[in-house]
């Protein structure tokens, strides 16, 4: 027997993880009250250290945890509140079982952790892009394009959250860094990446009228993705090794 609303397509993996969380009856919190940001409220990420880092946004966000199983069928597992209880408790569920696990920014479908995940280097597997923005609208319209080239991406707001995620042994094969936020901010990014994930290339975008971010791989403009798509395109047919 169907029940309505659920999803007709079993290979929709992605639209089955966020029908079966969002329908269970244990839930106290509807979508419609989770975070969100207007583009009239959502603050610049600069290096201020007056009050919270608006990159720091996605640390407090509600997230939801997943376990995909052999057959690529995603099974909720829970969900938790801001970032660092999420990572605990992914943490949690992966010495329990072997399969896959991930977490899951429900509003936007952003993933923004996988861990017990086999090598992507592997026949059929996706190579792995972990995008660090700091807008949060930029970075799920950035996920959707990557998504569309074959990629699985995993994606966060800021370089507290990113450092949160990538301290676990996260999987990734290119870093995306995003523009919106004073260069010190990214080069400190960078420094970070290439000190802890020193074999796999980062790509820099940047502002129309800023300079080149010194310690990217690759630097472009910000002029959509016909010009940065083949550069990771490019860069994933050589070598990479993609952990820390």
């Amino acid at each position: 027997m169907k029940i309505d609303g659920a999803p007709r397509k079993r290979e929709d993996t992605l639209e089955l993880a966020v029908w079966q969380a969002t329908s269970r009856k244990t839930r106290e919190v509807a979508h419609s009250q989770l975070f969100s940001v207007t583009d009239k409220t959502r603050p610049r990420y600069t290096s201020s250290l007056k009050g919270p880092r608006p990159g720091e946004i996605g640390m407090e966000r509600e997230y939801d945890l997943f376990e995909r199983f052999p057959d690529a069928e995603p099974m909720w597992r829970g969900h938790a509140v801001g970032l660092l209880s999420a990572r605990q408790k992914l943490q949690a569920l992966t010495r329990a079982t072997r399969n896959e696990c991930f977490i899951m920014h429900l509003p936007t479908k952003e993933v923004v952790a996988r861990l017990n995940v086999r090598s992507s280097r592997g026949v059929g597997r996706k190579p792995v892009v972990f995008q660090i923005a700091y807008e949060s609208s930029l970075a799920t319209a950035r996920t959707m394009v990557l998504r569309l080239q074959g990629y699985e991406v995993v994606s966060v707001v800021g370089n507290e959250a990113a450092k949160v995620v990538l301290s676990m042994p996260e999987q990734c094969d290119f870093f995306i860094l995003g523009h919106a936020a004073d260069d010190q901010v990214r080069r400190e990014m960078v420094s970070w990446l290439k000190a802890h994930y020193p074999g796999v290339r980062i790509l820099a975008l940047n502002p129309p009228k800023g300079s080149e971010l010194v310690g990217a791989d690759y630097n472009v403009k910000l002029n959509g993705p016909e010009i940065w798509l083949p550069i990771i395109a490019t860069a994933l047919r050589g070598p990479q090794e993609s952990g820390p």
